[in-house]
């Protein structure tokens, strides 16, 4: 199982919003049916720390959806309440996807990068 990501390493200016889209796909490259899974976002300071800084799945479509299921596409929100209060540094995250079989796959490891911003909006 693979994915396809625009970039995997992510930066985001601490306190906006970005959208992760990601693409699941077979080792052919052939999109999996995603319906009916469920996705994991979790990214840390570091692989060892116990409790996410940010974490998401798509039971709540409000933090990650699965916009074209059927072709292996789902979205995963950034929201400015998830990064407004870190320090600007660089996290680590992983993306997981419970397939309906209950096949579990990590997809996705690498880098959260959070930047400072000037303007601070409440």
């Amino acid at each position: 199982m693979s994915v396809v990501c625009n970039n995997r390493t992510v930066t985001v200016i601490r306190g906006s919003s970005k959208t992760l889209r990601v693409t699941v796909q077979d080792s052919s490259e052939t999109p999996i049916d995603i319906s009916g899974s469920t996705v994991f976002f979790s990214a840390k300071e570091k692989v060892s720390d116990t409790v996410a800084l940010i974490s998401k799945n798509s039971t709540n479509p409000a933090e990650i959806a699965l916009t074209d299921p059927t072709n292996g596409v789902a979205e995963i929100y950034l929201v400015p309440s998830d990064t407004q209060s870190l320090d600007s540094g660089r996290l680590l995250y992983d993306v997981w996807i419970v397939l309906v079989s209950g096949a579990r796959h990590s997809i996705i490891q690498s880098e959260l990068i959070v930047e400072s911003s000037i303007t601070v909006i409440p």
